[in-house]
């Protein structure tokens, strides 16, 4: 027997019809009211339909039988008197829907709109977080420039950088609000980003990334929390701090320090290698008298992963990054900085040693341009290492730490010795070597 497709909704004819099609309540309080279905078996929704300038609109009124028949009719019947005031539900719904949309939804859909790497995603919801949670369940329409500066001046108070990063995410989202949050008319109900009065009034300003380095009173701070950290249980702190050190004494690029392999190190000649030339030679830096450490730590420490720096989580890969550590000095410190600053603050403490451009790029494992000559390639690893360590003596001087490498020590003590009291010093070794 055919399936009628037109009746007054009950129950029981709802529950017995399954077929795909489209079928309209006949009852005098139906408004209009119809139920789709689209496939067989499949989902039975509530519809209705009215005209606004001529063009057919319809609006989707819910399932049954999660809606009610009765819930139906009354949406059916709100939508009819929208039709005959010229609204189009549909936008009345989006208008209601966005215009109550919280911070965190309106963070949601920008990440959705926007085509970001996945550490870029990660690096906006560890900000949003941080500075800008407490705004999190507010509707956006609602938030104004009094709430996000106060928001911001709570949060600078700890870190100045991590909150002028929240406040350059905040104005982007506003920014896509604006254009995303529109009354029934298609005007906009966000006319202004609150956020760009911050900083016409000069409240945050763009960091300096590219000359930002550790400063002479960091480094202390620094040292003693990563050090912490080295022997912290969580392998995550563990295995990041002491990556974190390697490259703070040695100055070289955190993706090809990560993946560093055990058969790149040699801790009984105290040198490790990173990448090889074109001809498939090593190019050797030495270990300094603290990074030696690390690497015998990591040594006793190691599982049977292939890399020096291993996840914490994945022993078949290595480390990618050092936030979660780094965050830990920013929150325990107030010291900012990421793994580039530690390459700078390695570069420019050897550039104040009086160090060329040469040595300190064969130093940090840095590219040479194509004008310097093979002889400028210093290529034993041994020749770079008094140069090394005393970058790595002038931080612990600045951490008014002790000077544990003989050679340095005695390089520190002659260093400001005429040549005639170096002589006399000589002689005076030499008389006491024969005596013995």
């Amino acid at each position: 027997m055919a399936e009628k497709n037109e009746f007054p909704f009950t129950v029981e004819e709802l529950d017995s019809i399954s077929k795909k099609g489209t079928y309209y309540d006949s009852h005098k309080k139906a408004n209009g009211l119809y139920l789709r279905i689209k496939n067989k078996g499949g989902a039975k929704s509530f519809k209705v339909g009215g005209r606004i300038n001529g063009k057919q609109i319809e609006v989707s009124l819910g399932t049954y039988p999660k809606t009610t028949i009765e819930q139906a009719r009354k949406k059916a019947r709100a939508a009819q008197d929208d039709f005959a005031e010229g609204i189009n539900p549909n936008q009345k719904k989006k208008f209601q829907r966005t215009k109550q949309a919280t911070l965190a939804e309106m963070l949601e859909l920008y990440l959705q709109m926007k085509a970001l790497k996945p550490r870029t995603v990660r690096g906006y919801r560890s900000s949003f977080r941080l500075v800008l949670s407490p705004l999190a369940n507010t509707p956006i329409t609602e938030i104004d420039y009094s709430k996000i500066l106060k928001i911001h001046k709570d949060y600078a108070k700890r870190s100045q950088a991590e909150a002028d990063r929240a406040m350059r995410l905040l104005r982007a989202i506003f920014n896509m609000a604006m254009d995303e949050i529109r009354d029934l008319n298609g005007n906009p109900l966000i006319l202004e980003n609150p956020v760009k009065k911050l900083s016409k009034n000069k409240q945050f300003t763009r960091l300096e990334r590219k000359t930002r380095k550790l400063e002479d009173d960091q480094i202390k701070p620094f040292l003693d929390t990563f050090e912490e950290l080295a022997t912290d249980s969580r392998p995550f702190y563990q295995i990041g701090a002491d990556l974190a050190l390697v490259l703070f004494y040695h100055g070289t690029r955190i993706t090809e320090t990560a993946s560093m392999k055990w058969e790149q190190v040699e801790i009984k000649y105290k040198r490790f290698y990173l990448t090889e030339t074109k001809n498939g030679r090593r190019l050797w830096l030495p270990m300094t008298s603290e990074s030696e450490k690390v690497f015998k730590r990591r040594k006793k420490l190691s599982t049977r992963s292939q890399f020096v720096f291993p996840s914490a989580t994945n022993n078949e890969k290595h480390i990618s990054d050092i936030k979660k550590p780094l965050r830990h000095l920013l929150e325990q410190t107030g010291v900012e900085i990421t793994a580039h600053d530690l390459r700078r603050t390695f570069l420019s403490t050897g550039a104040r040693l009086g160090f060329n451009d040469h040595l300190l790029k064969q130093l940090a494992n840095h590219a040479l341009s194509n004008d310097v000559t093979a002889g400028y390639i210093i290529q034993n690893a041994d020749e770079l290492r008094e140069p090394s360590q005393r970058i790595t003596n002038t931080y612990l001087e600045k951490a008014g730490r002790t000077i544990t490498d003989t050679d340095s020590k005695l390089n520190e003590l002659v260093k400001n010795l005429s040549d005639a009291e170096k002589q006399h010093l000589i002689m005076r070794l030499l008389n006491q070597n024969k005596a013995v």
